[in-house]
């Protein structure tokens, strides 16, 4: 009874001209057991016949299934009986749940966002690192958009540490 009043959206990604599956993606209201995601996992395995990844994006309330190689394409008739077959086994997985089953297409998927959104982060740090070394006095870094710079950046605060730390210590 535990899954009560628990809502689970499961997410079929296919990818907008093919109708290949690229992905699918688990969002829940509540936290996933593990025992849940691994029946999740068995099942898409088992009906399409190989293995898939699971990504954790957001502990346990959010899951992207990846296939090991590419599901070939199906008839948009075809996906709509395995959004079914989908919600029928996950009835059996959390039976007292509310459970949505529905088709996305796309042409980016949830691991490219991902990896969109690390960029993101990457570049902020850069900036960061960037202002670092201006306000100690480093002017030979006009950029940071390249990732040599990044890098280079990194290693020059790596330094920087490594002296501050030997000077604490002559101290």
């Amino acid at each position: 009874m535990e899954d009560i009043m628990h809502t689970y959206r499961i997410e079929l990604v296919v990818h907008q001209r093919i109708n290949q599956i690229k992905e699918i993606v688990i969002t829940s209201s509540h936290s996933l057991k593990q025992d849940q995601v691994l029946d999740f996992k068995k099942f898409f395995c088992k009906y399409y016949g190989m293995q898939f990844h699971i990504m954790s994006i957001d502990t346990n309330i959010y899951f992207v299934f990846l296939p090991d190689e590419k599901i070939t394409a199906e008839p948009v008739s075809d996906l709509i009986t395995l959004l079914d077959v989908i919600h029928n086994h996950a009835k059996k997985i959390l039976p007292n749940a509310e459970i949505e089953v529905c088709m996305t297409f796309s042409e980016v998927s949830q691991k490219k966002m991902m990896r969109f959104e690390t960029e993101k982060r990457l570049k902020l740090y850069a900036k960061k690192i960037f202002a670092l070394q201006k306000a100690i006095g480093d002017t030979s870094i006009h950029s940071v958009d390249d990732e040599k710079v990044l890098k280079s950046n990194l290693n020059f605060l790596l330094a920087k540490a490594k002296e501050a730390k030997m000077l604490l210590n002559s101290l």
